[in-house]
């Protein structure tokens, strides 16, 4: 706060701000109290300010790292190019690297993948039939890439494979030459996807909040205590 004081007490009397409509907005009042202001705020708004052509970079100090704003104007009332350079990207960018790394150690992690409490052995070394790589091939000539194919890939593992396991994640990885890591962050975050091998019958029950508001806890507490089971949550 003494900063923010001491900042504001060396700031100098008058405007803060330019006295040209071509570049600042015009003061409310005059927007809905003239027909001048109206059209000075629409030309503005609408075609941009004419910066003219160049590329300029300015950074701030944030609170975790560095902001910046990379700037390039071709003279039109849109700039050509616009890019912001956040505080992770140090940190971020060395991310790539790390996960596309498919060194021994990874795969001898799934090779031990039976080990965790499935409920039944997986398959080490899982591959699509004829069929369902042909089915693969389609999916890919319908997106521009193949990351972008990779949720309708994972539901075809899953087809094939009836659930996908360590093992089978990392064969779409490396059929779809893509970082593990990628393949992992999609089949955890939707629900659509089996990380454990189903069982004959499969019950849902709707745990959003309005639901939690009529009572889902209740249904699951009921279902458990008539079947003998714990739900998987």
């Amino acid at each position: 706060m003494r900063i923010l004081e001491q900042a504001t007490a060396q700031i100098p009397d008058g405007p803060i701000r330019i006295d040209d409509p071509r570049l600042m907005l015009p003061p409310k009042q005059d927007v809905y109290g003239s027909i001048e202001g109206l059209m000075n705020h629409f030309k503005l708004v609408i075609e941009g300010q004419k910066i003219p052509p160049g590329e300029v970079y300015v950074a701030t100090e944030g609170g975790n790292g560095e902001l910046g704003f990379y700037l390039v104007s071709d003279g039109s009332g849109r700039p050509y190019r616009v890019r912001v350079r956040p505080p992770c990207f140090y940190g971020m960018a060395a991310l790539g690297g790390h996960a596309a790394r498919r060194d021994d150690r990874r795969h001898h992690h799934h090779v031990r993948a039976g080990q965790h409490d499935w409920g039944a052995s997986v398959t080490d070394s899982p591959r699509f039939s004829d069929a369902a790589l042909a089915e693969y091939r389609s999916i890919l000539e319908r997106y521009p890439t193949r990351r972008a194919a990779l949720m309708p890939t994972l539901w075809l593992a899953q087809r094939e494979f009836g659930w996908l396991s360590d093992p089978a994640q990392s064969y779409v990885a490396d059929l779809m030459e893509l970082p593990l890591a990628w393949v992992t962050s999609v089949s955890s975050f939707y629900t659509m996807y089996w990380k454990r091998k189903p069982a004959r019958w499969h019950l849902q029950v709707c745990r959003n909040l309005a639901c939690a508001l009529r009572g889902a806890d209740e249904v699951r507490v009921a279902i458990e205590r008539r079947l003998g089971f714990t739900t998987v949550r």
